[in-house]
């Protein structure tokens, strides 16, 4: 009787440790040690065994808790949103649950975030104004008119035949006068002939 007693002690006090073995986390999301490149939104972990209400986890960062939002339960897995941007380093989720034995079970999920920095935008270069916009252009100076060539072959050509009508002219009243002088002189001669 008293060995009967012994082995019903013995398994009561192993069968919290026996609950404790088999209700585990299977999977998460993000996985345990994973480093993310972007932003995790949710957070979802699944166990091996249906959990119950009570079940709750929490977020630690670099900084400090970090909000878990709308925390929900489903057969054997839990969500919850991270409604703000996780900066870069190291995450620790720690979950604590109640199976389907009753019996509390917790653990931790560390991941860590290294999201690279977008790259800085070059400044867009402003276009080069136009210097006519900014600088004012010398007007050209005005020239006056020149004469036409033709208007002053033109008149050189009148210049020149007046010029030569008044060499004919004076050629001429030369002429005329000798002509009249050598008549006189005729004239004369024929006079004096007939005097004699």
């Amino acid at each position: 009787m008293k060995k009967i007693m012994m082995l019903l002690m013995v398994f009561l006090m192993l069968t919290p440790f026996a609950a404790h073995a088999h209700t585990a986390l299977t999977d998460s999301n993000p996985a345990s040690g994973e480093t993310l490149a972007e932003q995790p939104g949710q957070i979802e972990l699944t166990f091996n065994t249906d959990i119950e209400e009570g079940s709750s986890m929490a977020l630690q960062g670099p900084n400090g808790a970090v909000e878990v939002a709308e925390l929900s339960l489903n057969a054997n897995m839990m969500f919850g949103s991270v409604p703000t941007d996780l900066e870069n380093g190291s995450y620790t989720i720690s979950w604590k649950i109640i199976g389907a034995d009753g019996h509390p079970i917790e653990g931790e999920v560390p991941f860590s975030v290294e999201i690279a920095a977008p790259a800085a935008e070059e400044p867009e270069e402003e276009p080069a104004e136009e210097s006519a916009a900014t600088e004012p252009t010398a007007e050209p100076a005005a020239t006056e008119p020149t004469a036409e060539p033709a208007a002053t072959e033109k008149q050189d050509g009148i210049e020149g035949a007046a010029a030569a009508s008044e060499e004919e002219n004076g050629f001429l009243t030369i002429g005329l006068v000798l002509l009249l002088v050598i008549l006189a002189g005729a004239a004369i001669l024929l006079l004096v002939k007939r005097k004699r």
